[in-house]
């Protein structure tokens, strides 16, 4: 009753031309009152108030067109009150024309224009505005990369708790790019970020607990804050939540709970997790073999270039597990994991090229591919040998020719541990 009471007295107050009555009308959804009756309401006043020449009545009904929020999306009303609002200099208009030249939206996309509007924004205190002036200097969008003005620009936003800033910031400290390392002031930035609710900044901060870096290694410290991301729906924090209760790291050791948590990245379309989960159910890690489901994830990893999802997929043509065989497919999947230097696939992909399957039968880029494998790979020694025998002395020099044009063309990834 009382809240229906505080309506009743506002609207009397809007009527009687209270800029204030009618703002607040205008966002009375926020207050917490019934949805249904306040959109209609809200939209009104905001109109109503907005035609009054009220900038941030027009911002706000700019950005309704804009985003579809209580009215339908459009566009050309989003800017008309937008560039209202913005002659009277009203910041969130002014970073929302910028953001409209930075996406193409409304407008035809322009970097440079964008950052002349963030700027504008910037200037009358707009913290989402000074943090995208950071972000337009530090990659060169409408302007010549500016670190020096990156950092600034950052840090002027991040003073002011934007935890996207923070963030940034603290990754360029974490990294030394573009500033001096120091892995301390990282922790720092990463920190704020996180403690205001920033669920990227949360998995960042655990790393650097795990890592021990800026701050005394703590699994303890390292598991709260992967949870806190994680439970924020952050994919990364999510699958590292996988691999600690499946490697038993600061947890108990549980699979069911790892897969779980794998799932839930999965489903984000993170390509690490659908990998993990394929190889849960190819290699029967506490749930029953199916090799159609496990192909199904290594699909939607190996879209994504994710390279052991690749050569595993192309494993699965091979054998006739979970799909039909097909050498050609088997081809195509280790072809695509070998150009991303994985050694199984690359030795595979020798395999296919030494007895014509799914691809012309060539000796010469069996060995290339051996060869290139073999830095690895020992096993494919082994092939090496035998497939050198088959190759006349002209056609072996071209072969080491081509192996080594091969190996510079598809480097591996030398510090990580080859498994098949």
């Amino acid at each position: 009753m009382e809240k229906n009471r505080n309506i009743k007295d506002l609207i009397r107050s809007a009527e009687e031309g209270d800029i204030e009555a009618q703002l607040t009308l205008a966002g009375v959804g926020k207050d917490g009152y019934d949805l249904d009756v306040d959109m209609g309401l809200a939209a009104k006043w905001l109109k109503r108030t907005a035609n009054q020449g009220v900038a941030k009545a027009q911002a706000h009904l700019g950005e309704r067109y804009l985003r579809g929020i209580g009215v339908s999306r459009d566009y050309e009303k989003a800017i008309h009150w937008l560039k209202m609002a913005a002659e009277q200099n009203e910041p969130s208009a002014l970073a929302d024309i910028a953001w409209c030249y930075q996406q193409g939206c409304c407008v035809d996309q322009d970097y440079a224009l964008a950052l002349q509007w963030y700027l504008k924004a910037a200037e009358f205190e707009h913290i989402v505005a000074q943090y995208n002036v950071g972000y337009m200097y530090a990659n060169g969008f409408g302007v010549d990369r500016d670190p020096i003005e990156a950092i600034k620009w950052y840090k002027i936003a991040a003073n002011k708790g934007n935890s996207k800033a923070q963030l940034n910031l603290a990754m360029l400290y974490a990294n030394g790019i573009d500033i001096e390392k120091n892995e301390i002031e990282a922790v720092e930035w990463f920190r704020k970020a996180a403690e205001n609710g920033y669920a990227k900044a949360q998995y960042n901060l655990a790393l650097m607990y795990a890592e021990g870096k800026g701050v005394p290694q703590d699994n303890e410290q390292m598991l709260k804050w992967t949870q806190k991301s994680a439970e924020r729906g952050y994919c990364r924090a999510e699958y590292y939540m996988g691999l600690l209760f499946m490697d038993g790291k600061a947890v108990e050791k549980d699979l069911p709970a790892a897969l779980s948590w794998f799932y839930r990245a999965a489903e984000q379309d993170y390509a690490k997790a659908q990998y993990i989960v394929g190889k849960f159910y190819a290699d029967g890690l506490d749930v029953e073999i199916s090799h159609k489901t496990a192909v199904v994830w290594f699909r939607l990893a190996a879209n994504q270039d994710h390279r052991k999802a690749q050569y595993r997929l192309g494993n699965c043509y091979y054998n006739n597990l979970g799909v039909e065989q097909d050498y050609s497919m088997a081809y195509q999947w280790y072809r695509q994991s070998a150009e991303q230097g994985y050694a199984p696939a690359q030795l595979n992909l020798g395999i296919l090229y030494a007895k014509g399957q799914g691809t012309e039968q060539d000796d010469v880029k069996a060995y290339s591919w051996f060869y290139v494998a073999a830095a690895t790979e020992p096993t494919a020694n082994d092939f090496l040998k035998k497939i050198k025998k088959q190759l006349s002395e002209e056609g072996l020099a071209y072969a080491k020719k081509h192996a080594k044009e091969l190996r510079a063309q598809y480097p591996q990834d030398k510090n990580i541990s080859v498994k098949k």
